[in-house]
């Protein structure tokens, strides 16, 4: 009897153990409150001038870019390119156009490139996000840190870029996680996060913040569950879903709101798939055919957020290879209020927006253009 007892009680003990432990894993749930602020389309937009920079590609360098960053130090502004074929960073003079520094990324990381993307915050502060870890360098090519990424989920990178930046407070470092998830699996989906928070003492890698309600509970493909944040002047991440007319403001502790963020030009839902009937055209098709959003910014200068839409093609475009998609862009207010949004035309690519640090917009245009890179400013424009 006594020994059926001890028995009983180490299954309960280890029952309870396991218990303890699965609770005491962190997980952002994300039940956020939802914030209703009545939407105003029609009070300003933002339009295209005819200002411009001009960068020349000389024979080492090619017009497919990742992205681009602006700095400025000792009085000049500089222009951070990173060129997609050759995985160099190349830096700019954005006055004069002239180069003054190429950084040939396969030289100085240890790893093989794979789908790298790159932060550049000045000559001293080059981020780089390759499949293992996220390494700051400087424009010697010097690496000052390393931090790698954690094993399980596996093919949990960091994703840096314009739209989504590397941001630091209180000694922890934060990146987006590239969406890496198994897209036909809701277990996957639920647990899978969408930050990493670097301890800058220890070097430590955390998971930070899952996926909301809204995608945890039924399959879309990948394509919806893309994402992209910025950051304001609270300290706050906030984050922008392909699928979800809604946006995410969080501190990743006990600080979650949505804010309404509809494009008044939106008529679909978000199609779901059945798990027995996804294939990848499927997928491809519904993202085509529905109404979705992309990149986040925010405008220190005027305390404007800006979001990316894109409309959605028919199936008429779709055979005929007429892939030309309407966007515009959503204006909030630090409220989070909509107080405006414009078509934007489509051979300039909103998800290139930079801010120069006059507070000047910039983002690239014409991007067929093979000897050149071309950005356009925008501008405010009131609509009344």
């Amino acid at each position: 009897m006594r020994i059926c007892m001890t028995k009983s009680y180490a299954i309960l003990f280890l029952f309870g153990f396991v218990c303890i432990c699965g609770c005491s894993e962190h997980e952002d749930t994300n039940n956020s409150e939802y914030v209703s602020i009545q939407p105003q389309y029609d009070k300003i937009s933002l339009q295209p001038t005819s200002d411009t920079i001009h960068l020349a590609l000389d024979d080492k360098s090619f017009s497919t870019i990742r992205s681009v960053n602006s700095f400025q130090q000792d009085s000049v502004v500089y222009l951070a390119i990173h060129d997609k074929r050759l995985e160099n960073i190349n830096i700019y003079e954005a006055l004069t156009g002239k180069k003054v520094k190429r950084i040939k990324l396969k030289r100085y990381l240890d790893d093989q490139i794979y789908k790298p993307s790159s932060f550049t915050k000045n000559f001293d502060s080059i981020y780089v996000s390759n499949y293992q870890s996220l390494t700051l360098l400087d424009s010697s090519g010097k690496v000052k840190a390393k931090y790698d990424f954690v094993d399980d989920p596996p093919l949990s990178w960091s994703l840096i870029g314009n739209d989504n930046p590397v941001y630091s407070k209180d000694n922890k470092l934060y990146t987006a996680v590239r969406n890496n998830v198994n897209e036909k699996s809701l277990k996957k989906i639920q647990k899978w996060k969408l930050f990493y928070e670097y301890d800058l003492s220890t070097g430590k890698a955390e998971l930070r913040y899952n996926f909301p309600d809204k995608f945890r509970h039924s399959i879309h493909g990948y394509r919806f569950l893309n994402s992209s944040y910025c950051y304001n002047d609270s300290g706050r991440f906030v984050i922008s879903f392909a699928g979800d007319s809604l946006v995410y403001e969080t501190d990743f502790k006990g600080y979650h709101k949505s804010y309404y963020a509809k494009s008044v030009s939106q008529t679909t839902v978000l199609p779901e798939i059945k798990a027995d009937e996804f294939s990848d055209e499927k997928a491809f098709e519904n993202f085509l055919f529905t109404d979705a959003y992309s990149s986040i910014f925010y405008d220190n200068s005027k305390k404007y957020y800006l979001r990316i839409f894109r409309q959605k093609i028919t199936k008429a475009e779709y055979q005929s290879k007429q892939w030309s998609v309407k966007q515009s862009v959503i204006i909030m207010d630090q409220n989070h209020a909509i107080i405006g949004e414009g078509a934007v035309d489509p051979n300039i690519w909103l998800e290139s927006i930079f801010f120069m640090p006059d507070g000047n917009i910039y983002a690239r245009v014409n991007s067929k253009d093979e000897y050149a890179l071309h950005f356009v400013r925008l501008e405010y424009v009131s609509i009344n």
